[in-house]
């Protein structure tokens, strides 16, 4: 079994809100937000490469797909223009966004939950080569697929992203210094499980395909069990 080309980054940074039909799909403005939407999700144990399993977590009923062209930094990089942001871009390839939409905890009165929903192990699967950014002429103008038991659930373009590749490296490069090795998730398009009350299940298999970039697959698998007499410690 391939593992991932990147095994261990420094950072995995995410970009959401990106694409204009994945807003429009959940009612949203299809504009720019005045703050383009990042956040962190820890990297080593929710990276995955192609061809395995990944176990659907305990405690979730909506575990959901998104392809998103995955970026890889080759440059330390801090404030960034788009220029330097372009040329700190060592390669591009292909990641999954698997997310526990049931887990985000939208109503919480201190925010959404972004470790139960986005970060557990094997969340993150993302390969199965580098594609040099030499190869790549022009990252607003790739194909994105995503197949659930080869039916295609998203097929979108990143000229449809409101804030372009360059753009998104450089302005995470003004809050968090990039190293070499840190990946970025640059949204995904439309077509997610969520916008038509659809989940993963036991035994579906998806395959996400990059034009130019390559074509990533993973199986679900059943949930792992928790211990027995097991419960989450709550904090009163």
């Amino acid at each position: 079994m391939l593992i991932t080309p990147i095994r261990f980054p420094n950072k995995l940074v995410c970009v959401g809100a990106v694409y204009r039909d994945h807003l429009r799909e959940f009612n949203l403005p299809a504009e720019r937000w005045p703050k383009m939407p990042i956040f962190l999700r820890p990297p080593s144990t929710s990276i995955v490469g192609p061809g395995g399993a990944v176990a659907i977590p305990p405690n979730t009923k909506q575990f959901d797909w998104e392809v998103e062209l995955a970026v890889v930094i080759g440059a330390r990089l801090t404030d960034a223009d788009l220029d330097s942001a372009q040329a700190a871009i060592a390669g591009y390839t292909v990641g999954i966004d698997l997310t526990c939409r049931d887990l985000l905890d939208r109503e919480s009165t201190i925010g959404v939950d972004l470790v139960r929903a986005k970060a557990q192990d094997a969340m993150a699967p993302v390969g199965p080569v580098l594609m040099p950014a030499e190869f790549v002429s022009d990252p607003q103008q790739l194909r994105l697929r995503l197949y659930v038991n080869d039916e295609i659930k998203q097929d979108g373009c990143t000229s449809d992203m409101l804030y372009s590749v360059y753009e998104q490296v450089a302005t995470i490069s003004r809050f968090i210094t990039l190293e070499p090795g840190d990946i970025v998730f640059t949204g995904s398009c439309a077509g997610s499980g969520a916008s038509i009350g659809q989940f993963l299940q036991p035994g579906d298999r998806v395959r996400a395909e990059i034009d130019k970039v390559g074509r990533l697959e993973v199986g679900i698998a059943e949930a792992r069990r928790r211990p027995e007499g097991y419960r989450e410690t709550l904090v009163e």
